[in-house]
C-alpha cells in the first residue's frame, strides 16, 4: 500500500484566502473527532482523552497523536501566510487567536503525560476561539460565493 504524506503542499500567493479554508477544515476536524461521542460518554472520554496514561498504540494515544499532527498543520498553513498579506490585516483577531493557538502548540513537548495535559487544557479554549473567528469569515465568504 503506498503512504500518503503528511503535509499538504503550500498554497500559491495568489490563492492565500486557500490558507483559511484549509485551517478551518482541520480546526472542525479535531472538534468532530472530539464530539464523536454519545452524550453519555463525552465527558468521560474527555476526561480518559486529558489525562489518563496509555500505551503508545491504544487509541487514545492514537487519538492523541492526531490531535498533534492536525494541530500542527493548522501552525503551517497559517504561518505561511505572508507577514503582509491583505488577510492579516482584514482580519487581525483571526491572527491573535491563530498566535493564542500557535503558543498552546508550541509549548507541547511530548515527554510527558503532564505536557499532554497543559497542551491539551489549552487547546480546548484555544481552538474553540480560532475556529469561532475563521469560521465567520469562511462562512461569510462561502455565503457570498452561493450569491453569485
Amino acid at each position: 500500500m503506498a503512504s500518503s504524506s503528511k503535509s499538504l503542499p503550500p498554497v500559491q500567493p495568489q490563492y492565500e484566502q486557500e490558507s483559511f479554508w484549509r485551517a478551518h477544515l482541520f480546526a472542525n476536524q479535531i472538534i468532530m473527532y472530539l464530539a464523536a461521542r454519545p452524550p453519555q460518554d463525552a465527558q468521560s472520554f474527555a476526561s480518559i482523552f486529558k489525562s489518563a496514561a496509555v500505551p503508545d498504540d491504544s487509541p487514545i494515544a492514537q487519538g492523541r497523536a492526531g490531535v498533534l499532527e492536525i494541530t500542527k498543520q493548522i501552525v503551517r498553513t497559517m504561518s505561511a501566510i505572508p507577514p503582509h498579506s491583505s488577510l492579516r490585516s482584514s482580519h487581525p483577531d483571526v491572527f491573535q487567536s491563530f498566535q493564542n493557538l500557535k503558543s498552546v502548540y508550541d509549548g507541547y513537548s511530548p515527554d510527558d503525560l503532564e505536557s499532554w495535559q497543559r497542551f491539551y487544557g489549552g487547546l480546548e479554549s484555544e481552538l474553540v476561539d480560532f475556529t469561532s473567528s475563521i469560521s465567520k469569515i469562511v462562512e461569510d465568504w462561502e455565503s457570498r460565493e452561493q450569491q453569485s
